[in-house]
């Protein structure tokens, strides 16, 4: 939660009133969202079929949630809130592309083992 208090105070929103409001919004939205997304993930990996599976799961739950940022902050009044989520955009679609990556590595044992559907 911490790395997402820095672009709201210090870099996107320094000089705006909504600064404390943005940086609130983004930190708890990352905190939360962070969860959400990876057990969304999971269950769009689990079941989508190849060759769908990769970029759905990789893509689709993580652009929802990038939506749902901006409109948070749109709501806020949030005047920069491409500088402000853009931390999350490079760290967070990252991140899920490479545990994408992890479960399809994983896949054939977890799918023997009865954690994931083919």
């Amino acid at each position: 939660m911490s790395w997402s208090l820095l672009p709201g105070l210090c870099y996107a929103n320094f000089h705006e009133a909504t600064r404390w409001a943005s940086t609130l919004g983004q930190a708890v939205g990352s905190f939360f969202g962070g969860y959400l997304v990876a057990a969304s993930v999971e269950y769009t990996f689990g079941v989508t079929r190849k060759p769908w599976r990769f970029p759905l799961a990789a893509l689709g739950p993580y652009a929802i949630t990038l939506m749902i940022y901006a409109l948070i902050h749109a709501v806020i009044g949030t005047p920069d809130i491409l500088k402000t989520i853009m931390p999350n955009i490079i760290i967070g679609t990252t991140y899920f592309l490479l545990y994408v990556v992890k479960l399809e590595r994983d896949a054939p044992a977890l799918i023997s083992g009865g954690s994931l559907s083919g």
